[in-house]
């Protein structure tokens, strides 16, 4: 019973940060700065608001299905658009350019997904260990994508909107979270109430949380457009 509650009180916390973030982003008009990050904070808000009402009562398999599968998906779709924001690198190498390429287009995809086989659930084939595949996967990009932030600071990419890489480094910042969740999940499945377990689990949604957090006050930072143009 303490544990349900638990879970209603960190539902309604990222309910609330979710719909706080989308209002300050319209209402600052920072939505066209990333609009992709808009619409994801915006589905994360109507999946949370769905999801919650649907554990006091049902939900059938392929609403809850369609729900959980577009996460991964809308963040590879806003990984891609930052990437495509740092490429062609700053680099007047051919050599060090062919390398770069390499990295992106070979060694991150490869990483990630190593990263998902292993880390990720002994059983390939039930929906649910398959979504957790593909989250350790997005992850592991999100992870290496703050390598690129770093990059973009030392001048071998082209740089990258305050905003934006904020919004990057919150999901890297998450994402180690929810790999070391899911290691630890790996080790502790069979004592799904072992305190490591549930404990394991409240960290990754306190680090979200903190990165809602992170994001809203970003916003607050970023100068309006309309104030901008005053100027």
């Amino acid at each position: 019973m303490e544990i349900r509650i638990v879970n209603y009180f960190l539902a309604v916390l990222g309910l609330a940060g979710h719909l706080f973030l989308n209002v300050v982003l319209i209402r600052r008009k920072l939505a066209v700065k990333l609009p992709l990050f808009t619409i994801l904070t915006m589905f994360y808000l109507l999946r949370s608001a769905i999801l919650f009402l649907a554990s006091f009562g049902s939900i059938s398999a392929w609403p809850y299905w369609t729900l959980i599968t577009l996460d991964p998906v809308l963040q590879c779709v806003l990984f891609a658009t930052i990437i495509h924001a740092w490429w062609p690198p700053a680099l007047e190498s051919k050599i060090l350019r062919a390398l770069a390429d390499f990295s992106l287009f070979v060694t991150v995809p490869l990483v990630s997904g190593l990263a998902a086989w292993f880390i990720g659930p002994s059983s390939h084939f039930s929906p649910e260990n398959l979504y957790i595949k593909a989250g350790v996967f997005v992850s592991v990009l999100w992870i290496e994508a703050e390598f690129g932030v770093i990059a973009s600071s030392a001048g071998f990419l082209r740089p990258l909107p305050a905003f934006t890489q904020k919004v990057v480094r919150g999901f890297a910042i998450y994402s180690a979270a929810d790999v070391i969740t899911e290691i630890g999940h790996k080790n502790f499945a069979a004592l799904r109430a072992a305190p490591t377990y549930l404990g394991l689990s409240y960290m990754r949604v306190g680090v979200y949380l903190l990165c809602l957090a992170v994001w809203i006050t970003a916003c607050y930072q970023e100068p309006r457009p309309n104030a901008t143009r005053a100027r």
